[in-house]
């Protein structure tokens, strides 16, 4: 499991962040080596969705939508000064970024997950991260609800409280 990861646990246990600094509103950084992928072809419809997104923004507004790499280190330094952070179907619902922006204290913002059963239990509408439609369709109205600090703060904690509840609980 992503939840048991050395390394973000310990992010997650010593880092993660309630940083009130977070300029970047969303968060975006995918990569996708080989176009004539289903998977290249999925994470475009997202990228395409960002990039609609931010060329709409207000002035004021960050919006971080690349596909440049950057070390893990850095990745996660970005990813603590963003409010949220979308994270587009992998391999399988389930991915990596999921957790390092749980473990960073941005909000996850993903396509619904209502159709799984995932332990720990962090996919809880409007609970525990911010659910959109799998088209991107409403990708808009629900950044723009992050931006209520009281949302965006409860919805970041209760995400991490789940997985701290679940590494607390004895499941090795």
């Amino acid at each position: 499991s992503f939840a048991t990861d050395r390394r973000l646990v310990k992010y997650l246990r010593t880092r993660a962040v309630a940083n009130e600094q977070r300029p970047i509103d969303l968060h975006c950084r995918i990569f996708s080596k080989d176009e004539q992928t289903w998977y290249h072809h999925m994470r475009r419809r997202c990228m395409v969705a960002v990039h609609q997104l931010a060329a709409s923004a207000e002035p004021g507004e960050q919006v971080v939508c690349t596909a440049a790499r950057l070390s893990w280190k850095d990745y996660m330094r970005e990813l603590s000064q963003s409010k949220a952070c979308l994270s587009p179907f992998g391999y399988g619902e389930v991915c990596w970024r999921d957790f390092e922006a749980i473990a960073a204290g941005a909000v996850l913002v993903k396509p619904s997950m209502e159709h799984l059963d995932v332990v720990p239990e962090i996919y809880v509408p409007d609970e525990t991260y911010l659910s959109i439609d799998w088209s991107f369709t409403d990708l808009k109205e629900k950044v723009e609800a992050i931006r209520d600090d009281g949302l965006r703060k409860r919805l970041a904690a209760n995400a991490a409280e789940r997985w701290r509840t679940f590494l607390n609980s004895g499941w090795s």
